[in-house]
């Protein structure tokens, strides 16, 4: 009887917990799903794509990808200082300010709506364009190509910094 009782437990315990998996995926799903379909909102808006297309044509960014990405490059340090303070692209991460306070506002009025720390910008080759973040942090990834990182290359791990950079 003991043993039948501890086998009962444990089946009981198993299904409880792939229950409350199966439930936890499907939030997280659902979540992902929502902050998906935002990005896809947010990137049909005339007010995100104009100032975007002028930062992706302006020359300090062909210069900044133009240049090879070391720390050593003092070519690539002054494009890199140069588009930091481009005003259009300045212009857009102001933008992007804006849309992460409407989204705090948002939040704090709907304990269901969604939440974010940051909104940031790339470029298809990776360069961090416009960012902008919930509390005073140095913005010191502007300008700097991140297409090693998981969410650029879709590898498991960090490739080596600049080893994933696509070619112009």
């Amino acid at each position: 009887a003991e043993r039948d009782t501890e086998e009962g437990y444990r089946e009981w315990a198993q299904q409880s917990n792939s229950f409350a998996a199966k439930w936890a995926a499907e939030r997280v799903t659902s979540e992902i799903a929502q902050y998906f379909q935002l990005a896809i909102q947010e990137s049909n808006q005339s007010a995100l794509r104009d100032p975007l297309a002028e930062v992706l044509a302006d020359a300090s960014l062909t210069e900044l990808n133009a240049t090879p990405p070391k720390e050593s490059n003092k070519a690539h340090q002054a494009a890199r200082e140069s588009f930091v303070q481009n005003e259009k692209r300045v212009n857009l991460e102001n933008y992007l300010e804006g849309r992460l306070a409407a989204y705090g506002q948002a939040a704090k009025a709907n304990p269901h709506a969604p939440k974010f720390a940051s909104i940031f910008l790339t470029d298809s080759h990776g360069t961090q364009l416009a960012a902008a973040f919930d509390d005073s942090v140095d913005p010191r990834s502007i300008g700097n190509n991140l297409a090693h990182r998981v969410y650029f290359q879709g590898g498991p791990v960090d490739q080596p910094e600049y080893a994933a950079v696509p070619a112009s």
